[in-house]
């Protein structure tokens, strides 16, 4: 088994700010964060919070004291609310070098995306779906009745 210590405040402030374009961005954030039972402690804890975070705020360009206006009560509304806006971030048109073929823009739209990610997740949370012949795992030629 994989256990996942928590981050250390030092290593979270070590990561945000030296990833970072505008460290002092993340100022009343770490502060928060020195009061080790506010929500966003709690859920800045983890490498996968910390990055989502960084993507979050840092390319998308919004501000990351948002986390702490936003009425986030607890570590898991925290946590969705930086999986949601992963998922934008993460669609967001970007600007583009010249040098890269126009082709390697065309992204997906975030909606789709988070369409596409919540059936998925509804999928999960079937029991486990039968293939069309019968069986229970897909091999090749195979496929679930779900897809």
């Amino acid at each position: 088994m994989v256990r996942v210590e928590p981050v250390s405040l030092t290593s979270a402030e070590d990561y945000l700010v030296k990833s970072s374009v505008e460290p002092a961005t993340w100022r009343s954030v770490l502060d928060a964060m020195r009061d080790g039972g506010s929500p966003v402690a709690q859920a800045l804890s983890t490498p996968l919070m910390l990055h989502l975070s960084r993507v979050v705020f840092e390319d998308s360009r919004r501000d990351p004291a948002e986390l702490l206006v936003l009425n986030l009560d607890t570590r898991e509304s925290v946590e969705a609310e930086l999986l949601r806006s992963y998922v934008q971030a993460a669609y967001e048109p970007r600007e583009q070098s010249p040098d890269l073929a126009t082709e390697s823009a065309a992204w997906f739209e975030s909606a789709d995306a988070e369409r596409w990610l919540h059936h998925l997740a509804r999928f999960l949370d079937t029991p486990t779906p039968r293939c069309s012949d019968g069986g229970s795992s897909p091999g090749p030629g195979r496929h679930h009745d779900g897809w």
